[in-house]
């Protein structure tokens, strides 16, 4: 659920921790690594195929994952009450090995680190942030989004400085400027995430059920798994578009919803500006952030997946009238409190 950036510095920081043994001379002030968001847990069935591999090893201090053929127990995230409910990580690891190597290899110098710093802060995950700090020197500075979205302290911070894709910025926003407060649903699955085409089909079906306004961000290369004529035939309420730019559509008073895939910067946003999710979650760290987003955070709803994967058409329909229309969307205390804690972290 966290990011993570590990740093070392010429002088050893005075604060102390209480597993700290480091050494007393450190050398050139450098970055030593850089982590994407992540879940990534060796199981104990990896660590007895490879019991000599010191990244897995490195890794399984963050915290193992004890398999059996019954009870999969994800330890460290002591606040979710049935975590069974999370796809094993060795699913991840040998589907995707050579995604799982990098990961976890960014682990194997974390010793050398004088500060690991997390795009997360401590309101949000009190116990992860309390059971880390005993194990890593770990700062949280996030969340890690633009002064202009939150406290406003620094003047036209408005971008993160790059971005992936061009937005089509005025057509997003004019188009949601032309619709009621909280009636929009926005979907994102990110820069990476790749639906199949039988997905996309559901995806497109749940939304048209769901008679909500819709905003689409389908990139360039997956615009040709939509179902055919479905831009035609939805134009009246839903506008698609290649990318657009996140954090002003979600501060727009029009969206009342956020479909997303809950990478861990997407998830970060919606929680810290207030706007409730229906989680589709893909893969590495996104099933655990839809289950904090669902059952702790109480930010949303996760769309249940069938004994395939797929997420039908009608959990789709269903998740989003509930938020837009149902109990769900009336909870908005726990969405104000979110945004409150979001913008007083700064």
């Amino acid at each position: 659920m966290i990011q993570f950036l590990f740093l070392k510095f010429s002088q050893k920081p005075n604060t102390v921790y209480k597993n700290e043994k480091r050494e007393e001379e450190k050398t050139n002030h450098e970055e030593v690594s850089q982590n994407d968001p992540q879940t990534i847990f060796p199981t104990e069935n990896e660590l007895q195929n490879k019991p000599n591999d010191r990244k897995l090893k490195k890794c399984s201090e963050f915290g193992a994952v004890v398999t059996t053929t019954t009870n999969p127990r994800v330890q460290c995230l002591k606040k979710l009450q049935n975590p069974n409910e999370i796809d094993p990580p060795s699913t991840y690891y040998y589907t995707y090995p050579a995604v799982t190597d990098m990961l976890v290899s960014q682990f194997s110098n974390v010793d050398k680190a004088d500060w690991v710093l997390c795009n997360t802060l401590y309101e949000l995950e009190p116990e992860v942030v309390d059971w880390m700090t005993k194990i890593w020197p770990l700062r949280t500075i996030g969340p890690t989004i633009p002064s202009m979205y939150l406290d406003k302290r620094i003047e036209d911070d408005k971008e993160y400085g790059f971005c992936i894709f061009k937005p089509n910025s005025d057509a997003c926003m004019k188009w949601l400027n032309n619709h009621p407060k909280g009636s929009v649903v926005y979907v994102s699955f990110g820069s990476l995430a790749a639906l199949n085409a039988e997905q996309m089909e559901e995806l497109a079906w749940g939304l048209r059920m769901s008679n909500s306004y819709f905003l689409w961000v389908v990139r360039a290369s997956e615009e040709a798994k939509l179902p055919k004529n479905f831009v035609e035939e939805t134009s009246e309420k839903g506008l698609v578009v290649h990318w657009c730019p996140q954090l002003e559509v979600l501060t727009h008073e029009a969206v009342g919803c956020f479909v997303t895939h809950c990478g861990w910067n997407s998830t970060l946003e919606a929680l810290s500006l207030g706007v409730p999710m229906v989680a589709v979650p893909q893969w590495t760290d996104q099933p655990t952030n839809a289950k904090y987003i669902m059952d702790v955070w109480k930010m949303g709803l996760k769309a249940p997946a069938d004994e395939k994967g797929l997420v039908k058409r009608e959990a789709i329909e269903n998740c989003i009238r509930e938020i837009m229309e149902g109990e769900r969307g009336k909870e908005t205390e726990k969405c104000i409190q979110m945004e409150d804690i979001g913008q007083r972290s700064c």
